[in-house]
């Protein structure tokens, strides 16, 4: 086994999953998943999120050691798979260490705060929270390499692969498809639906954000715009004076994001409108 090989899997994987967890990916999934199932805690969509990480890198080096040695494959999982849970159990136990020591992280990671390291330790003591994601992101690199072993040895990718391609050619020979296909602007369309979905999706997730619409030196005519924290939405404060003599002033205004001032109904309408027309409250009269 090119134990060099599996180690860089490891290492772009682990990688990955730090950006990820920086740029505070791991909090959007969790709470996308946790209001799509109804669930208690976004925590699932989170590991979720890492643990497919961990499986993809265990399986491109289970792949990498499959041409050269069937019973290497497992071995080159474990070792991507310990290479990428090391980087991130550092990360986690770190992170856990300084902010519970009452240290407020976020002034220079924001997205790293108390809730998003909370979904990563579990609620756990940072060490053991640390030993623990180590252990899940180093089965998920086995589990990643042993399903490259299994695939090869029956044939699952191959009937896989031939039954995608049945699937697609058959959705695209519908005529609705083939002539949104042939519109110019096909691709653009996607994108946006995509892109409007999402964003839309994010809003009614996490209504605390505020953006900062002025923030403004008079003098040098600058505008800056920015997100804050719930904190500070809603909040017009004058910054204090500067020296006597320079003749300038400052002031921030804080207003909420567009959008965020709106109702979320649980459960949504269209789980209890047959209810609804079933049993009206008030009884219509006559």
């Amino acid at each position: 086994m090119d134990i060099r090989s599996s180690l860089r899997e490891g290492l772009l994987t682990g990688t990955i999953n730090i950006f990820i967890i920086l740029l505070g990916l791991t909090t959007l999934v969790g709470t996308m998943v946790q209001g799509w199932f109804d669930l208690p805690s976004a925590t699932l969509g989170v590991w979720l999120l890492l643990l497919g990480v961990a499986l993809w890198g265990g399986a491109r080096a289970g792949g990498r050691t499959l041409e050269r040695s069937e019973k290497q494959v497992p071995l080159a999982g474990l070792v991507a798979g310990a290479t990428c849970g090391l980087l991130v159990a550092i990360l986690v136990w770190s992170a856990a260490t300084v902010t519970y020591g009452g240290f407020e992280l976020r002034k220079w990671l924001a997205q790293l705060t108390v809730e998003a390291i909370e979904l990563l330790t579990f609620g756990l003591d940072p060490t053991l929270a640390a030993l623990l994601d180590f252990a899940l992101l180093t089965a998920a690199g086995l589990v990643g390499a042993l399903l490259v072993l299994a695939s090869a040895r029956y044939g699952w990718r191959e009937s896989l692969s031939l039954r995608s391609r049945t699937t697609t050619d058959r959705v695209r020979s519908l005529s609705a498809i083939q002539s949104f296909r042939q519109h110019k602007y096909s691709e653009q369309i996607i994108f946006g639906v995509v892109v409007a979905l999402l964003g839309q999706h994010a809003i009614q997730e996490f209504p605390h954000l505020g953006v900062v619409l002025g923030h403004q030196d008079p003098d040098r005519n600058i505008c800056r715009a920015g997100w804050l924290g719930h904190r500070r939405s809603r909040r017009v404060r004058r910054l204090s004076a500067p020296p006597f003599g320079t003749g300038r002033s400052r002031i921030s205004t804080t207003v909420p994001r567009p959008g965020v001032l709106s109702t979320s109904t649980r459960p949504p309408c269209w789980r209890t409108i047959l209810s609804t027309i079933a049993r009206p409250r008030p009884v219509p009269s006559g």
